[in-house]
This record gives structure tokens, C-alpha cells and sequence, in this order.
């Protein structure tokens, strides 16, 4: 009877500690995620400063174990160099006109007016490529020798499903044979493998020329 009195004291003196030991555990590993986040997050913000056309957040939802381990490997300098490398992907976004055509007017104010549309190809490093289209009509001489006025009536992309796009302006200029069209608007995306989502803010310009099917 001493022998199993003596056992299930050891068993309850163990068991708590055990518990304790664990318990432990979880709370160092949430600590130090909470830590790694805040340094993301003061980088990030720093970073926010100096980029001023592109912005970097963290998504919450996604912050993973394996990526404050990897956080958690950098010294600060290290840290600063790697999301910087995000900020200098956004900033090297390319643009390639890929069509111009023209297309049915959907609003009865613009019926005088020839209404095209241009596609324009953006690559964004690290993520793929979107296409950009943009509204516009246009206004021409009746002998079709230069353009005469236009405006930019609407913009959008279609793409990669990581990524969203939300128009601002939009700008037509004419010079005789030639129509300089500009579409501004805020492109987000998803960094791979990554908690963090890029917004940036892109400048699409293209040429649309009179001998373009007019």
C-alpha cells in the first residue's frame, strides 16, 4: 500500500510540472512571434517613408511559424535588406502595349465619338503579368487626319488572381497624328510565400496613332 501511495504522489508532483514545462513552451514561442511581427511591422513602416509610391502591410491571417522563423534568423540590417528587395520589385514594374481596337459605344452621350480600347501587358517581378485595359474615346477629324479631342472613361485588369486594381484618372492628350493616353490606379498583390501584400501605384501610358484603323 506504501508503494502505490508513494507512486501516486511522485505521479502528481511530476504531472504539474510537465504541464508547467509545456505551457512554457507555448508562451516563449508566442512571445517571440509577437517580437518578430513588431519588427516587421517598425521595418515596414520605415520603409513606407521612403518608398512613397509603394506601400508594404503584413496580413495577420497569414503570419506563419515557419516565416517568424525565418524573421527570426535575420539581424535587423538583414531584415531591412530583404523587404527592401519587395520595395524594388514594385519599383521595377514593366508596361508593353499589346492591342488597340476599337469597340461599340455602351453610352448614348458618346455615340459621336470612336470608342477604343487599349491592352497593355504589365509584368510584376515575382508575381506574373496583368493586363491593363483601358476605355477611352475618341474624337477625329472628319477626314481622318488628326485626332481632335478624348478622354479616358474607365480602366481595369485581368490577370493574376492574387492581385487587385483600382482605378484613379485618366488622361488624353492629342497631337495631330498621335493621342497620348494615361491610366493611374493602385495595383495590390500578394507576395509569394510571404505574409505581406504590395500596393503600388502604376502609370500606364500608350500611343494611339490615326493610321491604328481609324
Amino acid at each position: 500500500m506504501k508503494k502505490i501511495i508513494s507512486f501516486a504522489l511522485s505521479l502528481a508532483l511530476v504531472l504539474p510540472v510537465t504541464f508547467t514545462s509545456a505551457s512554457t513552451t507555448a508562451n516563449a514561442a508566442e512571445t517571440d512571434s509577437t517580437k518578430q511581427l513588431q519588427r516587421v511591422e517598425s521595418t515596414l513602416t520605415e520603409l513606407n517613408k521612403e518608398y512613397v509610391d509603394s506601400t508594404i502591410e503584413v496580413d495577420t491571417s497569414k503570419w506563419t511559424e515557419d516565416y517568424v522563423n525565418q524573421i527570426s534568423a535575420y539581424n535587423d540590417n538583414e531584415l531591412k535588406e530583404y523587404l527592401e528587395g519587395f520595395y524594388k520589385d514594385a519599383s521595377n514594374i514593366e508596361t508593353k502595349t499589346v492591342d488597340i481596337k476599337s469597340v461599340d459605344s455602351k453610352e448614348k452621350g458618346y455615340v459621336t465619338y470612336l470608342n477604343r480600347e487599349g491592352t497593355v501587358w504589365v509584368g510584376v517581378p515575382s508575381l506574373g503579368q496583368v493586363f491593363m485595359h483601358i476605355l477611352f474615346n475618341v474624337n477625329v477629324a472628319n477626314d481622318r487626319s488628326e485626332f481632335l479631342s478624348g478622354r479616358v472613361l474607365d480602366s481595369w485588369q485581368e490577370g493574376v488572381a492574387l492581385s487587385t486594381y483600382k482605378p484613379q484618372s485618366g488622361s488624353f492628350e492629342a497631337r495631330g497624328t498621335k493621342a497620348y493616353i494615361r491610366a493611374k490606379g493602385l495595383l495590390t498583390y500578394g507576395i509569394p510565400k510571404t505574409p505581406l501584400s504590395a500596393t503600388k501605384q502604376i502609370s500606364v501610358l500608350f500611343i494611339d496613332e490615326i493610321t491604328n484603323g481609324y
